[in-house]
């Protein structure tokens, strides 16, 4: 049912997939580790139980899955739930593509 739901449209422009893996991440030059749930080209829901705040900037390391590749994207936090944070991709592109 989980995965059905991450497929509906919704009011998202991307569909969201499971994703599952540890990322990195930073926000006020602090450096957090956490999993994310899932992720579209627009954004991704990352697990965690630290405390944020809406508006906050995120520098992301997303590590591809099937590759040895990271992914660095900058995004900011634009919904918090009491098991993590939705992050809506500002920066869609790497700095050195």
């Amino acid at each position: 049912m989980y995965r059905e739901l991450l497929q509906r449209p919704m009011n998202r422009k991307h569909v969201r997939r499971a994703y599952g893996y540890e990322l990195r991440f930073v926000v006020d030059d602090k450096k957090f580790v956490a999993r994310i749930r899932d992720i579209s080209i627009g954004g991704l829901f990352i697990e965690t139980v630290e405390k944020f705040s809406v508006g906050q900037v995120v520098k992301l390391e997303i590590p591809m899955v099937k590759s040895a590749r990271v992914f660095r994207r900058t995004g900011v936090i634009v919904r918090i739930v009491n098991d993590g944070i939705g992050i809506k991709l500002t920066q869609t592109k790497n700095p050195e593509e």
